[in-house]
């Protein structure tokens, strides 16, 4: 499995980054080819026990990474959040930790994944957490600097 941790400072307090990490709607619409559905899109706030699905794909051909929240611990004063989110697709495997604390003048986010692909030798993980530390790194960038304005066009 390909372990990758991604690091990143923000302006914005903890609340809003929280917000905009997990704005699901969002990342249907920053994703290329993707679609989320289940819990947690439309607007509602995700929850442990929660289910959800990003679809990739053209028409009826494409893969889906099924996800459960494990833990979902939004931001409090003096407080980081947490978020657990496990993978449990037959394609896709894995695990995200989402750790968001403040900071002087804005967050800090550090995002541990470990994600495995069905079918790729362990000779491979180098290369894919080099390519997923590269798109989840342009996803997370692109989430944190959206305006509160942009919102979900969902």
């Amino acid at each position: 499995m390909a372990r990758f941790t991604i690091r990143l400072n923000t302006d914005l307090d903890t609340a809003e980054a929280w917000r905009r990490l997990w704005d699901l709607d969002a990342h249907s619409e920053l994703i290329p080819l993707t679609r989320l559905s289940g819990d947690g899109t439309g607007g509602r706030q995700l929850q442990p026990g929660d289910c959800f699905i990003a679809r990739t794909g053209i028409g009826p051909i494409g893969v889906d990474d099924v996800m459960q929240v494990r833990a979902f611990d939004a931001p409090a004063p003096g407080e980081p959040a947490r978020a657990e989110v496990v993978k449990t697709g037959r394609m896709i495997r894995g695990r995200i930790e989402a750790e968001l604390r403040g900071r002087s003048g804005g967050s800090e986010l550090v995002w541990t994944q470990e994600i495995g692909i069905a079918g790729l030798p362990a000779a491979l993980d180098p290369v894919v957490a080099a390519v997923a530390t590269a798109a989840y790194g342009s996803v997370l960038k692109r989430l944190l600097a959206r305006s509160p304005a942009e919102g979900s066009k969902s």
